[in-house]
């Protein structure tokens, strides 16, 4: 008696693609669960500094992270990434659980945050000369400035006769300086003097001298003549001269509108601060 075969069981192409969905399967069931690829590692940084975990995982989405200080939930800490914003009240153990809803958590390794001492002075990182040359902004490193001890103007000294009539801490570690109105194409002399951050280093070098650049006023427009009807935007500075290449004066107007009518003869052009 001859057997008749199961064309089902014997086609290769069948076989092929029944062999295909069961591995796929199998991959699918694999990655369901989350793996911890990249464990957290120890952060030492001062005290005054951020400090940043991190965690890898894999697995099929979605994964819920919840980071963990000393054991107890940090609120809102629910990204694979946490910083902690103020390393010196911040210290202590942490670790990440990767939840997923079908399958349980994974548990991360622990790592350690130790703030060291804040014993590294301020020191000037970078200044310059915002467009309006009335502003300077100054950026120091590493911590945080205390607010009191940049606010006093006579630690801000210019030549050429500029005056600092206010200093404002921003960011924690910028300073801006309102200071009366510095010539374009300039060189100048700032030089800083005890200055503290919130650990009560004092600056370094202590003074600091800092060379300051502003740059050429950009010619924007040109009229000759008596210039009927001329306006012009409210950040231009509008000059006057006799000829085309004497010696330009900046004309005062008493308005808000910026419009001059009428002006006496020569030659007036508008030129803008910061370019």
């Amino acid at each position: 008696m001859r057997t008749v075969p199961d064309e089902r069981d014997s086609n290769p192409l069948r076989l092929c693609f029944a062999a295909l969905i069961t591995s796929t399967l199998s991959l699918v069931a694999a990655d369901t669960c989350p793996v911890i690829t990249t464990q957290p590692t120890n952060v030492y940084t001062l005290q005054c500094l951020s400090a940043t975990f991190h965690v890898g995982a894999t697995g099929t989405p979605p994964l819920r992270f919840q980071w963990y200080r000393d054991g107890v939930p940090i609120p809102n800490a629910t990204n694979d990434t946490y910083t902690a914003p103020f390393a010196g009240g911040h210290q202590g153990n942490y670790f990440a659980v990767v939840e997923h809803e079908s399958c349980g958590a994974v548990t991360s390794l622990v790592a350690q945050l130790v703030a060291l001492g804040d014993l590294v002075p301020p020191s000037l990182k970078r200044a310059s000369v915002l467009p309006d040359r009335h502003h300077v902004l100054l950026s120091f490193w590493p911590c945080p400035l205390d607010a009191g001890s940049i606010s006093e103007t006579f630690k801000y000294l210019f030549n050429k006769g500029i005056v600092v009539s206010n200093a404002v801490l921003q960011s924690n570690t910028n300073v801006l300086l309102t200071t009366s109105l510095l010539d374009a194409s300039t060189h100048y002399t700032l030089v800083i003097s005890d200055l503290q951050d919130i650990g009560g280093n004092l600056l370094y070098p202590n003074p600091t001298n800092v060379c300051l650049w502003t740059p050429p006023l950009r010619l924007s427009l040109l009229y000759s003549n008596n210039a009927p009807g001329l306006t012009w935007p409210a950040d231009g500075i509008l000059q006057r001269s006799l000829t085309i290449t004497g010696v330009w004066t900046d004309v005062v107007v008493a308005t808000n509108y910026f419009v001059l009518t009428n002006g006496p003869a020569g030659f007036y052009r508008a030129r803008f601060p910061g370019w």
